[in-house]
Formats: C-alpha cells, structure tokens, sequence
C-alpha cells in the first residue's frame, strides 16, 4: 500500500523533473477545462500562472479543488499523469497574477508509445539508394521502431529485409547519414528498421521526438521568451562585435544555430521565435545581418522582409533567408525586395558561416565618394559605354571609358578611382584579366569593382576570389539600371 507521504514525494519527484523545460499544464474545475503554467515548487506547494480563458479565473470564488494533467516525453514513451490539488491563495509571481496550490496527489499514471508525424512544412526526408537508382521519399512516420515512407518499390523485392548503407535523413535542424533494413509493410507502406542501434541516430530522433511533442501540447512557458531577450540585452550591450539576428519559430532551431554560430565565430547571436517581433529585435540590437525563416506563423518571413525594407532605419539590413522549400515564385519576390541570399534548410554550418563572412564582409563597405572621385569603365560594347557615360554625367559624377586594359593602365590618373565597371564582350576570359590586374595594383587596392561575366565558368573564378569589393552582374542589369542606382549594387552610401 502507498502512503500519502509516498505520493507527495513520487508528485514531487515528477513535477522537478518536468519544471525544468518549458511546460504547461491543464486543469480541470468541475467540467471545465482550462490551461495554465507551471511555475514554480517547494516541498509544501506549487505556484501556476492565472488560467486560459480568462474568464474561467471568476470560477475560483466557488470551486477551490482541482485535477490536474501534466504530460511529458521519455525517449519515445509518452507519460499522461493525473493529480488532485487544492487552492491555497491567489498571489502574484515575478508581478504575475498567479495562484498557490497544495503539492499535487498522484492519482493515475498513463503510458503509450509517441509517434511524430512530420508536418510538410518541416519537410522531412530521406535518401537512399535501391540497387544503385537513387531514391527520395518525405518521410510519413517515425516511431521507436520504424521510419515510414509511402511509394512503390515491387521492382525492388529482392531488397526486401536486407540492409541498406549510406541512407541520408534530413530534419528541420539537422541532417545525418544512417542504414537500416528495408521493410515492406502493406501495400505502398515501407519502413526502415534498426536505425536506432545507432547511438547518435538515437540521440537525434529523440531530440526530434521531444521537439515534436513540445509543439504538439504548446509546452512553452509563460515567461521564456521575455527572460531569453533580457538575458541577450545583458551579453550583447557594450560589445563591439557583429551582431546576427536569428528569427526562426521553432526554439530548437534557434538554439543549435546560436549555439553553433558562437562556437565557430565570433558573432553575437540574438534570437527571437516570434516573427512580429523581429522590426522591435532589429531596433534594439542594431544586427549586421538578419536570418529570417521563410515559414513561420504570425508574419512570414516575406512579410517581415517588406517591413524591414519599407523602413528607413532597417532597409539597409542585409537579409538571408532560411527556407525548407525552394519556390522560384518566393525567391522571386524575395529578390526583388533585395535579399542577399537563401539557404535551404536544415542548413548546411559551414555554408551558413561561409555566406555570413561574405556578407559581414559587404556590410564593412559603409560608404562612397562618388563626387569627388572618378568612376572608370572598361568595356568593349559602346552602346552600354556610351548609355552609362550618360547617366554618371547627369548625376555629376566624373567618369571614363576605356576599351581596354592596356589603354587603363596607361592613363595616369590625378583623382581617387572609386568604381571600375567591366564589361568586355569580344574577348573570352578578358574580364578576370583585367580584375586580377587591377587587384594588384596598390593604388586601386580600395576600389570596388563592377563585373559582367561572360561565361559560368568565368563567373565561378571571380567568386573565388571571395573580394568584398568585387560585384558581379548579369546582362539583365543595364546602363541606365547600373548608373542610376549604383550604390545599391555595391551595398553602401554615397
């Protein structure tokens, strides 16, 4: 038989366990269910925040005993338990309205098996080969046991049973090689099998499995967000290091990516899951670069971008999008609003550190003496010489053309040379020429650098260079485009 004390303690034992991660319970008074969080424990009592719906708090004047449901994620084993408490008072926590109740009186502990079903927004997948043809199926389904797929695989019976190696599973944060036994279930259900031998495919899938979970019950606590923006106040005031803002509605992204981020970097990294507070966060901390996810409840990461860019104080703000779907119609509007580059999620770390450092190092170009400086352009086309003469003439800015290399190096210049456009259209290679010349020249060591590529290849050499100060565009970018918004493509102010 279990004594009263027992239960006190095996209540107490649980409710530490789960205080210690985000969590919201649900209470029951009379037929009424409500929601609340827990907040805080002692061995003699619990504090819970006031009750959602609100309306329900006014039930307090006549009920005073509860049941109360808490849940919580063990691996894949789920755990529902029931407890019976009482109201001790109304107080306030942290200038909280909150109310004290007796440690809760365990009455019923309930078990089952958890199953995560990928949502097609976290677009969960898996590669693999069958008899060496390459396969890539969504993944439906994933249990302690079993990862589900769906398709037709009756050409490949024979691989039935066996195990397959080099297996790619991707997840909303993080991606990994695995093998498994290949399963046919029924019909076009198939299953991978054994994966979680695996030490760190465990590790993973259970991470996964309790984030899954945390979003299924809305497992967030009512002060979490708040303290996690204090506590990024208090580390990023009086640094002068660069400052990357993270905004991303899942918690678990955000903490591996920050996490990552200041183990590899040296950036700051702030984080907000709320995508309508990102103009408030961009305020505040003043980032070098926003990571904004595409997919987010509230405000998309599209709307928030337009915001941004409407905005004088936050226009300037290099954006990256973070997105788990490659929609040309997304990347499109994304463009034309001025984003400077997207990565695919979950993100590849060293392609995310190598695009901050490429666009940390754009932002380091804060401005440009075109007035009193001269702008060169090296082109062979003198339809396009003759169309942006024009209009750097109109602005007042001084400029010259010249055909070729040899003719620009010869001149002996007496001005600053803020800009070199090169556009050379008869001589294959010739535009990396004349960059690489130019680089090297300790007079023009500052000058920013206009290029149009003729050839992928051609275009592939200049990126490597990894210039802050070289720009490279395509023949969509006229004249007359070129000319009138020039500081716009080389990122600074005039």
């Amino acid at each position: 038989m279990m004594i009263l004390g027992d239960k006190k303690t095996k209540s107490l034992k649980i409710l530490r366990r789960i205080i210690v991660k985000p969590h919201r319970i649900e209470l029951r008074i009379v037929d009424y269910r409500v929601s609340s969080y827990l907040m805080y424990l002692d061995n003699d009592s619990i504090m819970i925040s006031e009750f959602e719906p609100k309306m329900y708090n006014n039930l307090l004047e006549h009920f005073s005993e509860f049941t109360m449901y808490l849940s919580e994620l063990d691996g894949f084993k789920q755990y529902d338990y029931t407890f019976k408490t009482e109201l001790l008072e109304e107080t306030t926590y942290k200038d909280t309205k909150a109310y004290r109740l007796t440690v809760p009186e365990l009455v019923r502990t309930k078990s089952s098996d958890y199953v995560i079903k990928p949502l097609l927004a976290d677009n969960v997948a898996v590669r693999f080969k069958l008899k060496d043809l390459p396969q890539f199926r969504r993944v439906e389904e994933i249990n302690e046991s079993q990862m589900i797929i769906t398709g037709n695989y009756d050409l490949f019976r024979t691989e039935y049973g066996k195990e397959i190696h080099g297996l790619e599973l991707k997840l909303p944060f993080e991606r990994i090689t695995f093998a498994a036994k290949f399963k046919h279930l029924k019909g076009e259900k198939y299953a991978f099998e054994g994966y979680m031998e695996d030490n760190e495919m465990r590790s993973l899938m259970f991470k996964y499995a309790d984030t899954d979970f945390s979003e299924k019950n809305n497992l967030s606590h009512y002060d979490f967000h708040k303290k996690a923006e204090e506590t990024q106040i208090e580390e990023i005031e009086g640094r002068e290091r660069k400052v990357v803002l993270l905004v991303d509605d899942k918690p678990v992204v955000t903490d591996i990516m920050k996490e990552m981020l200041e183990a590899k970097t040296n950036y700051d990294v702030v984080v907000t899951n709320d995508s309508t507070k990102t103009i408030e966060m961009v305020i505040e901390y003043e980032p070098d670069v926003i990571l904004l996810d595409q997919i987010m409840p509230g405000m998309s990461g599209l709307e928030v971008a337009t915001l941004l860019k409407e905005k004088r104080i936050t226009s300037r703000i290099p954006i990256l999008f973070m997105t788990a779907f490659n929609d040309s119609k997304v990347v499109k509007q994304a463009t034309d609003l001025g984003i400077v580059g997207y990565l695919l999620k979950p993100v590849d770390s060293k392609k995310l550190i190598e695009k901050l450092q490429d666009v940390m190092g754009k932002t380091t170009k804060k401005s440009i003496n075109l007035v009193n400086s001269v702008v060169y352009i090296c082109s062979d086309d003198e339809k396009y010489s003759a169309g942006l003469q024009s209009v750097f003439r109109s602005r007042k800015i001084e400029c010259r053309h010249f055909r070729s290399l040899e003719d620009m190096i010869r001149f002996k210049e007496e001005k600053e040379v803020s800009v070199i456009v090169i556009r050379m259209t008869t001589h294959s290679g010739m535009s990396l020429s004349i960059v690489n010349t130019t680089r090297r020249r300790k007079q023009l060591h500052d000058t920013y650098i206009i290029v149009y590529p003729q050839k992928e290849s051609e275009l592939k050499l200049l990126k490597a260079l990894k210039d802050p100060r070289l720009v490279t565009l395509n023949t969509a970018v006229d004249a007359e485009m070129l000319g009138g918004n020039l500081e716009k493509y080389l990122g600074v102010l005039s």
